[in-house]
């Protein structure tokens, strides 16, 4: 399994978790009980946490190699010779 089939999951989770939030959220504005609104509200705040969390590692996931790809979009900088970071090791 890959990094981005990975986040895929990642994202379906997320989907997932959105969709009972939903559905408690939906509850809770039906509700005419005060406590049970109260109890409906303690049970989606660790949701919504979740769902945060969940979707910040499905991007992060999705979007892991794009940070070790060469960006050809940019024009080089008169005096350097690479797009590239200079390595360290490399002495001129």
């Amino acid at each position: 399994m890959t990094l981005y089939e990975l986040s895929i999951e990642y994202a379906r989770s997320a989907d997932l978790l959105w969709g009972r939030i939903s559905a408690l959220e939906r509850e809770k504005r039906e509700e005419p009980d005060e406590g049970r609104r109260n109890l409906l509200e303690g049970r989606i705040r660790p949701l919504r946490a979740m769902y945060r969390e969940t979707r910040a590692v499905a991007r992060h996931l999705e979007r892991y190699y794009v940070k070790f790809t060469p960006r050809r979009d940019r024009a080089p900088v008169p005096g350097i010779r690479s797009l590239y970071p200079m390595d360290h090791r490399r002495r001129k």
